[in-house]
């Protein structure tokens, strides 16, 4: 399946297209103007001084299969795996089969 993105993406980005279409990055005019029309609740510009922070230990995306990562302080970090993970990093599978790996109905 597809991760559920709520909050969207926040960064800087080059040469970006959507459905092949170059989104126009730099405003030069009014054929700028025609094409962000096509566009919704997209801001073009970025002030990477108030988006870039520093990672920190989950800045690494320790936590595997979706796992959210936890900062607990001294360094140190903790995985909330969802049902179906386990472990220190959520790589533990409790269900192996549940994405039908084998072939011709193998189990």
């Amino acid at each position: 399946g597809f991760e559920d993105i709520q909050r969207g993406y926040m960064g800087c980005m080059d040469d970006i297209k959507l459905s092949k279409i170059p989104v126009p990055l730099h405003m030069n005019g009014a054929s700028s103007v025609a094409s962000l029309r096509r566009f919704a609740n997209v801001e073009f510009s970025c002030d990477a001084s108030a988006i870039l922070v520093p990672l920190g230990v989950c800045g690494t995306q320790p936590c595997w299969n979706g796992g959210t990562c936890t900062d607990i302080g001294g360094g140190n970090f903790e995985c909330l795996c969802h049902s179906r993970f386990s472990g220190l990093f959520c790589k533990e599978d409790l269900d192996p089969c549940a994405s039908s790996p084998c072939l011709y109905g193998g189990k």
